[in-house]
This record gives structure tokens, sequence and C-alpha cells, in this order.
């Protein structure tokens, strides 16, 4: 079986079962952006990858710039497309969002181009349709289904007030949000008081 990545230059043919060719992220230089694609050129290997991205991340970063992509290749009849996320977590929110029936990846590129891990977490977890059908391209029905399939993972807690404090402890500490957000999410709250939570949360970052 052949199978063709397209780079801004020129075609890398690989040959092989696509089943068994696995990309985990590349790093290298930014040669070209667009305003929602990039080609990163592999160090010492002659090769530039071209990788669908947030909008609102390419507005960040500038020709020239090292840069480490976590990539998602999606196989499809018509080729293979390669979406690229600026760290693990954003990748893995991804992956939930495309794993919700009838909501494919174009999609969910347009929700992380327009909100934070945090913020679509906190909008799905709250159970916010209206927020969530705003973005372009998802609309009623789109966000309906998104929070009925992943609003029991990002259920938010009942004592909200104790969540707030203890992000903004640990961020004040020099956590980034982020990994703050998906500790406290991992953590059995029950039967805990907002100290033990902390520490806790610590032990974890």
């Amino acid at each position: 079986m052949m199978c063709m990545w397209r780079t801004h230059w020129r075609q890398l043919y690989v040959i092989g079962s696509v089943q068994h060719i696995m990309l985990d992220y590349v790093k290298g230089k930014l040669k070209h952006k667009q305003r929602n694609r990039i080609v990163v050129e592999v160090f010492n290997a002659s090769l530039g990858i071209n990788v669908r991205v947030p909008d609102n991340w390419v507005a960040e970063l500038n020709v020239g710039d090292t840069v480490c992509v976590y990539l998602y290749m999606m196989v499809r009849e018509s080729g293979i497309d390669l979406y690229g996320f600026r760290d693990m977590r954003q990748r893995e929110v991804f992956e939930d969002i495309i794993s919700v029936p009838n909501v494919g990846p174009e999609t969910a590129i347009r929700i992380l181009a327009e909100l934070s891990v945090d913020e679509f977490t906190h909008i799905v977890g709250s159970g916010n349709e209206r927020m969530l059908a705003s973005i372009r391209g998802v609309g009623p029905k789109k966000a309906e289904r998104i929070i009925f399939h992943l609003r029991d993972k990002y259920k938010l807690p009942e004592r909200r007030d104790d969540w707030d404090t203890a992000v903004e402890v640990l961020t004040n500490l020099g956590f980034e949000r982020q990994k703050v957000w998906k500790v406290l999410q991992e953590i059995n709250w029950k039967d805990k008081d907002l100290e033990a939570i902390i520490k806790e949360a610590l032990a974890k970052l």
C-alpha cells in the first residue's frame, strides 16, 4: 500500500501499512505559516511537514521559531491529514471532541481555536450549550451532542468555591493553569477539605 503525505514543497511517499505509522510529535523550525496551517522543517532531515493547527496558535508563532507540535494523524480514503497542537492536553481534548458522533476534526479544531482547554472543559462541564453553539461551525445541535457525550467527563465539582480557591492557590505558586485543572479533575474530592485537596494536587504536579 502506498501512502502520501503532502508537504509545502513535495510529496513524501511511504510504503507499507498505514495502521503501522505512528507520529507523536514533530520538532523543528517554523518554515512557513498560513491562517490555519504551518510547515515545520524537521532538523537535519530535509523534510517539511504541513500541519493543520488552531488559528489562534498560528498568530502567536513567527517564521524561524523552533516549535514542538503534538500530532494527530487522521487517515481517510482521500489521504492523510495531520492536525497539530501546542501540548498533549490540547490533543487529548481534540480526541475527546472527535469521539462524539458526527463531530469531525474541523469542528474540533475550530473549537480549540476559539477556546482554551480550560474554557472548553468549563463550558461543557457546566452544560453551557449557548456559549458552545456560538462558535462558528458548531451550532445548537452539535453543541447539545458534545455536551451530552462529554459532560460527565468534564463535570465540575459541587464545591465550586473550593475549586476556584484551589486553582488560584496553585497557579499563584507558579503551576500552569491547564496542568492545575487536569490534576484537580483527577482528584476524588469526596470527604476531603480544601487543604487536603491542595496537598494532593501539589503531590501530583
